[in-house]
């Protein structure tokens, strides 16, 4: 990685880091482009992850493990440019790529339809995010471990939160048609 040309490093590092942003606007262009209400279900898990870590991120900002490393720069979710205004401790990226990921694998596991090629996949998506995440200087590994657990964790909560919404038929319904795609 390190012997790539400087401005193909950045455009990679920038095209990974850009994946949360990504997740939250495809869910919600197909959650309204479907109708699908489990879809929006999701949707609205991302979001809440950001409010959700942004008092652990501003309570964690000036301690030693909250503090982004020193060249960071353009962190937000948005890559909008700029010195970040919360702290690294816990990578929300990490959070969102881990508590999807979560999510997937639980589900299609219940259903009796885990397609384990999707798990390459997934782990591509994991590494390649908290490695641009490390290598754009906006989160130390700790950060990123952080990240990846409170999104295990996070995943969890929207597995089982959404067990009772599956007496909605409509849930049900839209979230078998999501989880149809991937076996």
């Amino acid at each position: 990685f390190y012997m790539i040309d400087q401005s193909v490093k950045g455009f990679i590092t920038r095209l990974f880091s850009a994946s949360q942003v990504a997740i939250q606007y495809a869910l919600l262009i197909l959650s309204i482009a479907k109708q699908n209400i489990y879809l929006l279900y999701l949707t609205i898990w991302t979001i809440l992850k950001s409010f959700i870590l942004f008092y652990p991120k501003q309570l964690m900002k000036k301690s030693s493990l909250g503090k982004r490393p020193k060249l960071a720069y353009d962190c937000d979710m948005f890559g909008s440019g700029g010195k970040p205004w919360t702290g690294g401790l816990i990578s929300g990226h990490m959070t969102i790529i881990l508590m999807l990921s979560t999510v997937l694998v639980l589900n299609m596991n219940e259903i009796g339809k885990m397609n384990e090629s999707i798990i390459p996949g997934l782990l591509i998506v994991i590494t390649t995010t908290g490695l641009a995440r490390y290598y754009s200087n906006c989160h130390s590994s700790i950060q990123i471990a952080f990240g990846s657990i409170a999104g295990l964790l996070l995943g969890l909560v929207v597995y089982m939160v959404e067990k009772p919404l599956e007496n909605l038929e409509r849930f049900k319904k839209d979230k078998e048609n999501i989880y149809s795609y991937f076996s």
